[in-house]
């Protein structure tokens, strides 16, 4: 035997003294024979490439390097079919310890090749870590961490950053994902596909059986903000997308560019509304006031996905947007222009909607509104998004007018307070807790709301309402 040949031979057997030496706990595992011969077996290592078998001195004379072995192994009542290779033999005491490779596994039904048949419309990237960790089969209270690597509708791959650990295909495991440790919130899966990644880590592929709200929620996010996936491609991948808002940016239109994006999304939020018809331009989109107004916009990325117009009145006898519709001004009586803003031209991206942007833009017109030192909003609204502003609060006015850019609508002036979310004032305790509680608390810490014995009493009881029916923060994270 040549030198290379015994420093192999050496280095093998080292591995083989090397091994943990200890019985996996129910798991039953018998070794078949061409066929005809079949031996049962204990099991001293195990992982989803290959097991460590003993079996005794007799059994030993039909076993050799090489031969291909059908393997068995029962747990809990579920079966489970190898094909492998003996890569290695080695004798100790009364018994035979023999090492073998598996080659393939042998499915009841057709295989599902899921790594080669998926598609993967999402890829994580490698420095988002979408990640969490799951207990080892068959080992008392051991954890392998994961790293999701991409996501389609049904299928999810992973990588396993631990190679020893039992897995096989059709197997059912449950995920923890990093900073969710409840049991109402773990994830659970079905493996469909085990390859190796790399020497130390394994890739599988899982079919999504149960997938909690929160978590849901908690990966829509990171692919919203990490991946530049809108709310409409994650839900037809099967996620929770509703409470989003929180990483977008929010600022004032800047450049002339800027507004010119702001006509556009406002010609197709419109005319996908109904609003407007197809002989309408981008240019018929500029509001009277947008010259004088301070135009808010929401941003994810790079992107202007909702924008809204608010303009300060300076006199009495500035003519407002709602107003122009009145040839002699406004037949009822409105409080001083010069203490109220002026809201128009609300929009936002169709695929964004159904989620708590809407929300979002009304807490900064608030926040604009208190900085402004204004004490009422003004705006119009259609009969469709009446019940959204009745429950911020707004009232109507009594007028109503044929909209003169949106196809003659119907639009009913409204008008809401700051006192209602400033002080709670003819406004149900769940809508506050919803809608205001975060910005109000946000704009009262820097100084903006100062509040009575008797107001700050009324908003404590209306927190403690929040609180007892689960409204904490409305999930802010």
């Amino acid at each position: 035997m040549g030198i290379r040949e015994k420093t192999k031979a050496s280095q093998e057997t080292r591995e083989i003294k090397r091994l943990s030496l200890y019985k996996s706990d129910g798991i039953q595992a018998y070794v078949e024979l061409d066929g005809l011969q079949k031996f049962k077996a204990d099991i001293y290592d195990l992982n989803p490439f290959g097991v460590c078998l003993k079996l005794s001195v007799d059994d030993s004379k039909s076993f050799f390097k090489y031969k291909k072995v059908n393997l068995e192994f029962v747990l809990e009542n579920q079966e489970v079919k190898f094909i492998g290779l003996i890569k290695w033999m080695n004798p100790v005491d009364h018994a035979i310890f023999i090492g073998v490779e598996f080659t393939e596994q042998v499915y009841p039904h057709k295989s599902l090749n899921a790594l080669e048949d998926c598609n993967f419309p999402i890829k994580i990237p490698d420095h988002i870590a979408i990640s969490g960790y799951l207990y080892k089969p068959y080992l008392f209270f051991e954890r392998c961490t994961f790293k999701v690597i991409s996501i389609s509708e049904k299928i999810w791959q992973l990588q396993l950053f631990d190679s020893d650990i039992v897995l096989f295909n059709s197997q059912k495991i449950s995920l923890w994902f990093i900073g969710f440790n409840e049991s109402k919130h773990k994830v659970e899966m079905e493996i469909v596909d085990i390859k190796k990644y790399s020497n130390k880590t394994i890739s599988i592929q899982c079919n999504v059986k149960v997938l909690p709200k929160r978590i849901s929620m908690h990966i829509a996010r990171q692919l919203i903000f990490s991946c530049d996936k809108n709310p409409v491609e994650l839900r037809q991948l099967g996620f929770d997308v509703t409470q989003i808002s929180n990483g977008f940016r929010f600022r004032f239109v800047k450049t002339q560019e800027e507004y010119e994006k702001v006509l556009l999304l406002r010609y197709k939020s419109y005319l996908e509304a109904g609003k407007i018809s197809e002989q309408k331009s981008i240019s018929d989109m500029i509001a009277p006031m947008d010259e004088k107004s301070r135009i808010l916009i929401c941003l994810h990325g790079e992107k202007i996905i909702a924008s809204v117009a608010i303009a300060f009145p300076t006199s009495e006898s500035e003519i407002l947007d709602t107003e122009k519709v009145f040839p002699n001004g406004y037949p009822q009586k409105i409080p001083p222009k010069i203490n109220i803003v002026e809201i128009a031209r609300l929009c936002t991206d169709s695929a964004y909607r159904r989620t708590d942007l809407l929300t979002r833009m009304f807490e900064y017109t608030y926040k604009v509104t208190l900085c402004g030192e204004r004490d009422y909003i003004l705006t119009s609204t259609d009969n469709r998004l009446w019940k959204i502003y009745k429950k911020l609060g707004f009232k109507k006015t009594g007028m109503s007018y044929p909209h003169p850019y949106l196809s003659g609508l119907e639009h009913h002036i409204i008008l809401g307070r700051r006192e209602q979310p400033d002080y709670g004032v003819n406004i149900s305790p769940i809508s506050w807790n919803y809608l205001w509680k975060n910005m109000n608390d946000f704009m009262t810490r820097r100084g903006f709301i100062k509040k009575s014995h008797w107001q700050r009493m009324r908003i404590g009881l209306y927190r403690l309402i929040g609180r007892v029916l689960g409204i904490d923060e409305h999930d802010v994270y």
